[in-house]
């Protein structure tokens, strides 16, 4: 009952990660070149792949959540996994569902597919950390061309209160 769906979607995630990972490759690879248009249209085949996997993740939740109508708690697929033991397959949680050596090769399966995760989630966070400092030094320019080469006014050596009676007292940046 359980067996077959969860090897089934262990094996859809390993085919979701290994998009994941070319796309990733093919980003790193556009933003290295500065090649905004392939950054484009790679956006739109990651919204394909985060859809991919959000429809995982339901399809997980629900398997997760049958398994616990039949009052087996389990929070993961690994979990799933690691309670079936035994000579059958037909899904029955308890008194054996599937043989060691099967379990212990979906178990690993579930342990690389993890690690991989975890390199793949590195590797989103690092463009994002990419992607935030080139918009910070975008805005930088833009600021800088705004008043033609020179600091913003608000940032000044006066530390006084403006004179004109509307409006606080300003930080000085430069102190």
């Amino acid at each position: 009952m359980f067996w077959d769906e969860t090897t089934q979607l262990v094996g859809e995630y390993e085919q979701i990660q290994d998009a994941l990972e070319l796309l990733l490759e093919a980003k790193t690879a556009a933003m290295g070149a500065g090649r905004p248009e392939l950054l484009f249209e790679l956006s739109q085949q990651e919204a394909l792949v985060t859809q991919r996997l959000q429809n995982f993740a339901a399809v997980r939740r629900n398997l997760l959540e049958r398994a616990r109508r039949q009052r087996l708690a389990f929070g993961s697929l690994q979990e799933l996994v690691e309670s079936m033991d035994g000579g059958r397959k037909d899904g029955a949680i308890g008194t054996g569902v599937i043989g060691s050596a099967e379990r212990a090769a979906v178990l690993e399966r579930i342990n690389v597919a993890q690690a991989r995760a975890a390199r793949l989630r590195r590797q989103t966070w690092t463009h994002w950390i990419v992607t935030q400092q080139s918009l910070q030094h975008c805005g930088e320019m833009l600021e800088i061309i705004a008043h033609g080469g020179q600091r913003a006014p608000t940032y000044t050596s006066n530390l006084s209160v403006p004179t004109t009676g509307k409006g606080g007292a300003l930080l000085n940046a430069n102190v």
